[in-house]
């Protein structure tokens, strides 16, 4: 994509970033149809099939013109508009997370869990448990799970009964779960979660244990029709997107080492080394000769990155 400034302008930047097409293009669609988003999304050649479609009825109709397939087209792409808010629900319904909540973040929040559990969440649980692991249920949406899955979520359940018993004073029920202010207290909840330190990963996991339990209270409430779904699907998509930028910035790779955790490593060879003696002396002085290569001078590699993207930006 060509810089979009004067050339003139070129030798006054000081600051470029690169982002990846895949983001670029999402953000575009998202921001909407315009005349600038349609020229940059058109330069990458990633103009969307319904934008081009726009265009193209638009061109017709100043020109006096219509494309009658291109209508019916055009027609057939609103009608799935209208179903994919319907869609998407399902979707989240059914699909699984691409990670599990953090252990040690569930031990800071182990102490949280209603307790006691009155015999009526007991009876409770154990019909939701019932309720997810029949072969057969013609009011569960998907199939049956495994024994860990309900427990996991069964504990879960407590976990939010606990806070909502404590911090919004209600009797506990799972057919709180089916209540029309379930999304306020889940957003409470999981607000409260954060400010404990627990990651945005394990929120998502814990929004979602929320959603397949509430699939169950909706069968036992008597209003099913006033109970926010879409607000408890709010919620873990927007834990889930909490969780990806967090792990933009986590280590990929076990042995990652942090830049100042290098620097210590360095310091305590080299003390190791003046403190050891014989043949041991001389082995250290071989780890302190390449710790201290790679960490004594090391490449700019954010001056690479721009010198980089200059290169990229000018030449296209």
């Amino acid at each position: 994509m060509r810089l979009l400034v004067d050339v003139e302008a070129r030798a006054r930047v000081r600051k470029a970033s690169i982002c990846p097409l895949t983001i670029l293009v999402a953000a575009l669609t998202h921001h909407g149809r315009c005349d600038a988003t349609t020229s940059i999304l058109t330069a990458c050649n990633k103009l969307p099939k319904r934008w081009a479609q726009e265009l193209e009825s638009e061109a017709n109709a100043r020109a006096d013109e219509v494309d009658l397939v291109l209508e019916e087209a055009l027609h057939e792409s609103e009608e799935c508009e209208e179903h994919a808010d319907v869609d998407l629900t399902h979707e989240l319904l059914m699909t699984v997370l691409p990670y599990e909540a953090e252990e040690e973040d569930t031990a800071i929040i182990s102490n949280s869990a209603l307790n006691p559990c009155p015999q009526l969440v007991v009876d409770q649980l154990i019909a939701y448990e019932q309720h997810r692991m029949a072969p057969f249920n013609r009011h569960r949406a998907g199939g049956q799970v495994v024994t860990q899955t309900v427990e996991s979520d069964k504990s879960n359940a407590l976990r939010w009964l606990g806070y909502v018993t404590v911090h919004q004073r209600q009797e506990p029920s799972l057919e709180l779960f089916g209540h029309p202010h379930v999304g306020a207290w889940t957003q409470a909840w999981m607000e409260w979660l954060r400010e404990q330190g627990l990651k945005s990963s394990t929120l998502a996991v814990y929004c979602n244990q929320v959603i397949a339990v509430s699939g169950y209270a909706l069968t036992i409430v008597e209003d099913p029709s006033s109970c926010p779904t879409d607000e408890l699907l709010n919620l873990r998509k927007q834990a889930e997107s909490l969780a990806k930028q967090e792990r933009l910035f986590q280590p990929k790779n076990k042995n990652w080492l942090s830049w100042e955790a290098a620097q210590e490593a360095r310091v305590a060879c080299v003390d190791a080394y003046h403190a050891a003696e014989g043949n041991t002396k001389q082995a250290l002085l071989r780890d302190c000769l390449i710790l201290s290569f790679h960490t004594l001078q090391p490449p700019d590699r954010a001056l690479r990155a721009r010198a980089s993207c200059y290169t990229y930006l000018f030449s296209h």
